[in-house]
C-alpha cells in the first residue's frame, strides 16, 4: 500500500442498505404514510429522501404542504410504527450478501467496528439481525443532532472508538452519507450504483465475494489515480 494511504484501523457501517436490506421497508412504511395522508408516493421520491433522517424524510415528502406540528407528529410515529412491525421479520439471513464474511473478517484481524447510522431503531435492527455482538460502538439517531450530510454520526462514532477520522473506513450506499464521510475527513466506499455513490473513493456493486484485502487494495489503487 502507498504511504499516501492511510492506514485503517477502524470501520464505520451505515446500517440501511449496507448491512441489511432494510431499504425496502423503509420504503414500505413511508408509502403507507403517504397513503394515509393522500400524498404521491412512489420509488424514485424515495431515492431523494435516502440516508435522511425521519423528521428530513417528512418534510421532504411534504414539500410545500402546510400541516399542524401535531399532524407531522403523528406521521412521524406512524412512520416509525409501521417500520418497527416490518423489522420483526429480520434475522441473520437477511444481511445482504458478503457482510457476515466481512465482518468476521474485520473482527478476526483486530479491526475495530462501529455503526453510523441516522436511525434511531438501530440497537434493535443490530439485534435482530444477530450481529450486535460485532459492533464495539454504535453512534445513530439518538447520538447527534445534525444528521447526513452532515459529518456528526461519523465523527461520533470515531470518538467513541478513540480512533482519528483519517485512520476511519466508511462504507455507506446513499448519497447523503457518503458526503457525510467525506465531510468527516474519512475514506469512504460506496455500496451500489456508481451513478448514486460516483463521489465515493470506491465503489462497489456490493459487498459479495470481497476480502478485506481486496478493498484495501482497491482503496490503494484509487489513492494513487485520484
Amino acid at each position: 500500500m502507498p504511504e499516501t494511504m492511510p492506514q485503517i484501523a477502524a470501520v464505520i457501517f451505515d446500517l440501511d442498505g449496507v448491512l441489511a436490506d432494510t431499504i425496502d421497508l423503509h420504503y414500505r412504511s413511508w408509502q403507507q404514510v403517504a397513503d394515509d395522508q393522500g400524498i404521491p408516493f412512489n420509488k424514485s421520491k424515495y431515492e431523494q429522501i435516502l440516508g435522511m433522517n425521519r423528521e428530513d424524510s417528512v418534510n421532504r415528502l411534504l414539500g410545500d404542504r402546510i400541516i399542524s406540528a401535531e399532524l407531522k407528529q403523528d406521521m412521524l410515529d406512524r412512520k416509525n410504527s409501521y417500520y418497527l412491525e416490518l423489522v420483526k421479520s429480520l434475522d441473520s439471513s437477511q444481511l445482504l450478501p458478503g457482510v457476515a464474511d466481512l465482518l468476521a473478517e474485520l473482527q478476526a484481524q483486530q479491526i475495530r467496528i462501529a455503526l453510523g447510522s441516522s436511525s434511531k431503531n438501530a440497537e434493535f435492527v443490530l439485534q435482530r439481525l444477530e450481529v450486535r455482538h460485532l459492533f464495539e460502538q454504535v453512534a445513530d439517531g439518538h447520538s447527534v443532532t445534525k444528521f447526513k450530510p452532515a459529518p456528526d454520526v461519523f465523527l461520533k462514532a470515531a470518538a467513541l472508538l478513540q480512533v482519528e477520522p483519517a485512520h476511519c473506513l466508511v462504507f455507506e450506499d446513499a448519497a447523503a452519507g457518503v458526503l457525510a464521510a467525506l465531510a468527516a475527513g474519512m475514506k469512504v466506499v460506496g455500496v451500489g450504483p456508481p451513478e448514486r455513490l460516483s463521489f465515493a473513493d470506491l465503489v462497489l456493486p456490493s459487498l459479495a465475494g470481497y476480502q478485506w484485502v481486496d478493498i484495501l487494495s482497491k482503496l490503494a489503487a484509487s489513492n494513487v489515480s485520484a
